[in-house]
């Protein structure tokens, strides 16, 4: 049992608050593969070995099933309960198991032939999952998670020791953070984003009635340069990571334009 759910080996059936739950057959022995080896990452190519019996298929074949094994459990792969994805590697069943009947063999459930699968209608049996065959990883388990609880704090004890010493070093060096002015237009300037290098702003002011685009070297002397002149109502400047560009939003327009950053004619992206 995991959670609410109760899973039969015996009968191949699964239950959710006593409600049985119809899985088709490769689902369900999908289900019963990873709460057997739930101590552990699976592989997916150990997953379509064992769960596919050697048949050839795409890793998108198990993707298919796990999204449709998450959706009968209820589980979110974003925030999971039962199953988690391990990317670019596999899967692990990280729900809490209780084993009610140890005597029955998980395995030999997983094997039965398809007519065995499918039998949805026989009568209910209190039995439940097996125990999983890795014992030695179960058991060497929690000590892997004491062994990187232990690591983890060295590290930040490390990390704390290292910032202290940065700040006591730094601290005869650090000057006080002033603020400086860099536009004095009495109506609206806003959307301020920095160029790449630092030395200059572009940003949306109404200087003209309407909001244009404009650019402003952050030096002293430095001046206003308009850039769009359409009227168009343009706000939020971006710029290209090369600096060569300047992305925004032309309200009036109803989409993304591009253009260079000196000047020019606007292309529409959006």
């Amino acid at each position: 049992m995991f959670d609410d759910f109760r899973v039969e080996p015996a009968n191949f059936r699964v239950f959710k608050a006593d409600n049985a739950i119809p899985l088709e057959p490769k689902t369900l022995r999908l289900l019963l593969f990873l709460i057997e080896n739930r101590t552990r990452l699976i592989e997916k190519d150990e997953i379509l070995e064992s769960v596919w019996n050697g048949t050839h298929v795409t890793e998108n074949a198990l993707v298919r099933e796990i999204a449709k094994l998450r959706k009968t459990l209820g589980d979110d792969p974003k925030t999971p309960k039962y199953i988690q994805t391990v990317h670019t590697r596999g899967y692990r069943f990280i729900a809490e198991v209780e084993v009610i009947n140890p005597s029955e063999n998980f395995s030999q459930a997983n094997g039965k032939d398809s007519a065995r699968e499918e039998q949805s209608n026989s009568d209910e049996d209190p039995a439940a999952i097996a125990t999983p065959r890795h014992r030695g990883q179960q058991t060497a388990w929690p000590m892997r998670l004491a062994v990187a609880g232990i690591l983890v704090a060295v590290a930040i004890a490390v990390w704390l020791v290292l910032r202290a010493h940065k700040a006591s070093n730094s601290s005869a060096t650090t000057l006080p953070l002033t603020i400086r002015q860099i536009t004095t237009w009495p109506g609206l300037d806003f959307n301020p984003a920095f160029s790449p290098d630092g030395e200059s702003i572009a940003y949306s002011s109404d200087h003209t009635g309407n909001f244009e685009i404009y650019i402003r070297s952050i030096a002293p002397d430095g001046r206003d340069i308009q850039l769009t002149t359409d009227g168009q109502q343009n706000f939020d400047p971006a710029w290209s990571p090369d600096g060569k560009r300047i992305a925004y939003y032309a309200m009036n327009r109803h989409g993304i334009f591009i253009m260079p950053a000196l000047g020019g004619v606007a292309k529409q992206l959006t």
